[in-house]
């Protein structure tokens, strides 16, 4: 039935049918089988190139992935002390002496803002500078040697400095200055004063010796210093 339905010009060649002046006429199965040929032949090669690639590709040495460079590098590692761990540490008695001489200069540094503030008195005011540029100075090196140690050292003076800023901050005028170079000046340099002494006997830290030493010496000028304020009666402020 389908070879009578099939015109007269065309006759049957192989597996194709092709016309009397022998021009090709493809098969209806022809093209769907050269189709599936192709796609096999494409997802083949698909296969080899990937699985080069993959051959190809080093390990994932993002989050979740160690290489094996990595993995030697941690098992080195175990052995060997970080820099955490291989800081040098000081005494208990140092680190306690190096919060006190911290808290002396950070009580220094707020009565001598206070004087610059209140008074008016230039012998004052000059000698409050003279506490802020060497307390300053001293407090910068001593938090240093701090760091450079592991210790840490308070952010503000002890409670009897605290009392006495706040004692200050509610005076003005001569009675600002006398209590002034009495509390800054004179009581708490000669307690700094011994402070220092003490470090400086008794420190097992070389480098708080030091400091204590060279630090010792310059307040127990700002005491001389004081004295002579006190021997001398203060300039009249002008409130």
């Amino acid at each position: 039935m389908l070879l009578a339905a099939v015109p007269a010009c065309f006759t049957r060649h192989g597996s194709g049918a092709t016309m009397k002046n022998s021009i090709p006429i493809p098969h209806p199965l022809a093209q769907p089988l050269r189709l599936g040929m192709s796609a096999l032949m494409l997802a083949a090669a698909w296969l080899v190139i990937g699985s080069a690639v993959a051959q190809d590709k080093p390990a994932a040495s993002g989050p979740g992935h160690t290489t094996a460079e990595q993995h030697n590098q941690l098992r080195a590692n175990r052995g060997s002390p970080t820099a955490e761990q291989g800081k040098s540490r000081i005494d208990n008695g140092d680190s306690t002496l190096m919060r006190r001489m911290a808290e002396s200069h950070l009580g220094e540094i707020q009565l001598a803002a206070l004087a610059e503030e209140i008074s008016t008195d230039p012998k004052i005011r000059t000698y409050a500078q003279t506490l802020l540029d060497d307390h300053y100075a001293a407090l910068g090196e001593l938090r240093k040697m701090a760091g450079d140690k592991g210790v840490v050292v308070p952010g503000g003076p002890d409670t009897d400095q605290a009392a006495a800023v706040a004692k200050l901050a509610r005076l003005t005028g001569d009675e600002f200055n006398r209590q002034f170079v009495t509390s800054a000046g004179i009581e708490a340099h000669d307690q700094a004063v011994k402070l220092y002494d003490e470090a400086a006997r008794r420190a097992k830290d070389e480098d708080l010796q030091a400091y204590a030493g060279k630090t010792g010496q310059v307040v127990a000028k700002h005491l001389q210093m004081a004295q002579q304020l006190q021997g001398t009666p203060p300039q009249a402020s002008a409130q």
